[in-house]
């Protein structure tokens, strides 16, 4: 298991644990993951939603119109405004590793202004924000987005960080928490 302590709910981890009918949505999803990871222990317990919640996870993390580091941060973002553990501790390595700024990171885990990023990661940021907090995007933030990633950009990314806010919701609801230890 890769959290620490326990959830509120036993954690499915094989496939044997399912029934037989439903065997082929574990399959699905560790297909991308290798594993049974965070929210999905959780979310087998209802197996048709998690094989609905893996099929668009696969596809916004892994095939959307946004570069694979714009993704990471947009990820870190949703978890950080849900104050989501398992979240930062998952994919602020990987966005590092897909060449987020230290700097940007810094800025999402402190709540820090974010005008002196490179321009695409502080527009990540500040749209991620405006839509968790005050439940809209500015239009001037809006169109600096579309302007950067055209609409389907826009879109994938708004699908994103709401895919990872219900993830969010998943981990914190049920305390599935990373196995060590995390600044959140």
């Amino acid at each position: 298991m890769d959290i620490r302590g326990e959830p509120r709910v036993p954690y499915v981890e094989s496939r044997e644990e399912l029934p037989e009918s439903q065997r082929d949505v574990y399959d699905r999803v560790t297909a991308g993951r290798g594993k049974v990871i965070g929210p999905f222990g959780v979310l087998l317990h209802s197996p048709v939603l998690a094989g609905r919640v893996a099929d668009l996870g696969s596809y916004l993390r892994f095939e959307s119109a946004l570069p694979e580091g714009l993704r990471e941060l947009a990820i870190v973002v949703s978890g950080r405004e849900f104050d989501a553990a398992f979240e930062w501790a998952v994919h602020a390595p990987l966005a590092r590793e897909a060449g987020v700024s230290e700097a940007a990171l810094d800025a999402v885990l402190d709540d820090a202004p974010v005008d002196d990023l490179p321009a695409t990661e502080g527009l990540v940021i500040r749209y991620g924000r405006e839509l968790w907090r005050d439940h809209e995007v500015a239009d001037e933030t809006y169109r600096a987005a579309e302007d950067a990633f055209g609409v389907q950009g826009v879109v994938d990314l708004t699908a994103l960080l709401g895919y990872y806010g219900l993830v969010a919701c998943v981990l914190n609801a049920f305390e599935v928490l990373p196995a060590a230890e995390t600044p959140l």
